[in-house]
């Protein structure tokens, strides 16, 4: 079970027992402890990238008063849509000074943080190999339109950003390989976190078994309610166990079970993967929720480097 750890700065964050004993930085954060003013109050991590304009074309952004779908993917496409209420953009100065102090939190006050655009898909990126790094004076740095980050680079921490969708973290046992997923539930039912332990076997040589894995806080079942749409797609993906349909009047979906399940059958032990009994929906004064403030909100990240070089 994943424990609240308070720093420098009252910066409030998660760590994984399992992964502290592979010696790894990393840690959950929470939205405490930061420098951001409302509605980001106060520790957010949206992108530092002053532009992302060199990952190129982003994800479709829909107008709040269209009608929204079930699925909330376009169906001549099946491109995930953004839906936004045009909520005011926190500033470049105080997303940096947040990275700054979580770094220092974690212990790490020297490594740049490599970011992601995150787009609701599988796609993995591998640092450095596969990284287009437009800003390399920054402390941090987003380097490509994926959902999950891979890397073995001891001068990096590695991160995705979360407001409900879950952050899983990962490192081989001897802490060398280290990856950051961002799993909504479309990235989970498009197997995002099975293609990132096939990313770290077939590119590192990390197997499924030597894996450790932390499932961070996102939102609980109780409050994930879905169309039938997205139930049947769990239910296709062989996820159905994940499926909550004692909810009424419409399903809900146990997103953490999902992972854990993925996982496991991936070949990743059970006792190698901490998991935790957070909420971001309920846990309001904590976290970040895109779903309960309307978009209108902050993001926590999920940030994970390789052990110290001796």
């Amino acid at each position: 079970m994943l424990q609240r750890k308070i720093g420098i700065h009252g910066v409030t964050w998660y760590q994984s027992p399992l992964l502290t004993q592979a010696a790894v930085p990393h840690g959950f954060t929470t939205r405490i402890g930061g420098v951001s003013t409302a509605p980001f109050d106060s520790l957010n991590f949206q992108p530092a990238s002053r532009s992302v304009a060199h990952l190129g074309p982003g994800p479709t952004v829909v107008p709040r008063d269209r009608e929204p779908s079930s699925v909330e993917a376009e169906p001549s496409t099946g491109i995930a849509l953004l839906r936004s209420s045009a909520p005011p953009v926190d500033q470049h100065e105080t997303v940096v000074e947040n990275f700054r102090r979580f770094r220092e939190a974690v212990g790490c006050p020297n490594r740049r943080v490599i970011c992601l655009w995150q787009v609701h898909g599988a796609a993995v990126c591998v640092w450095p190999q596969e990284g287009n790094d437009a800003t390399p004076e920054e402390i941090t740095a987003v380097v490509a339109q994926a959902d999950a980050l891979v890397s073995a680079d001891p001068k990096v921490l590695i991160s995705v950003r979360i407001a409900d969708c879950v952050p899983v973290l990962l490192a081989n046992r001897s802490g060398t390989v280290v990856a950051a997923v961002h799993a909504g539930w479309r990235g989970v039912v498009d197997g995002v976190v099975t293609a990132t332990l096939d990313t770290m076997s077939h590119r590192f040589d990390v197997p499924p078994a030597d894996i450790i894995a932390a499932i961070g806080p996102c939102i609980s079942a109780e409050h994930f309610e879905v169309g039938i749409e997205v139930a049947d797609a769990f239910d296709r993906a062989g996820l159905a166990d994940a499926v909550r349909r004692d909810f009424q009047p419409r399903p809900h979906i146990d997103l953490q079970h999902a992972i854990a399940f993925q996982l496991t059958r991936a070949g990743v032990a059970a006792s190698h993967i901490d998991r935790n009994d957070r909420c971001t929906f309920r846990d309001r004064d904590e976290f970040y929720s895109h779903r309960r403030d309307e978009g209108r909100t902050g993001r926590m990240a999920a940030v994970i480097g390789t052990r110290a070089a001796t």
